[in-house]
């Protein structure tokens, strides 16, 4: 096995880390390897997205999607409820489901 073959990342592989303020939520992530992973983050006031491309008519908005370690989502109204969903995939593959967080 070639070292390029030991970096490749596995997408069911992560850790999360959230942190709730009084106008922001932020949500954070890591996983091992080289190789970027996209990020999707879906916002809901009314519970988690059932789906990767859940959309307004399932109730969910699309508050990130790239592959940096970190999103934060300010200017939220303090002590409004929100449902975070969080996925992840190699560019180009299929979504993995990461997580739900609430606010």
């Amino acid at each position: 096995m070639s070292h390029a073959d030991e970096v490749i990342t596995d997408v069911n592989r992560r850790r999360v880390l959230t942190r709730a303020h009084e106008d922001s939520f932020t949500i954070a992530w890591d996983y091992p390897g080289r190789t970027l992973l996209e990020v999707r983050i879906l916002r809901s006031p009314e519970g988690p997205a059932a789906s990767y491309d859940d959309g307004p008519d399932e109730g969910q908005e699309l508050v990130y999607q790239d592959v940096t370690g970190s999103f934060r989502d300010a200017g939220l109204p303090p002590d409004a409820p929100y449902h975070y969903t969080v996925f992840a995939r190699h560019p180009g593959d299929a979504w993995v489901r990461w997580g739900e967080y609430a606010r």
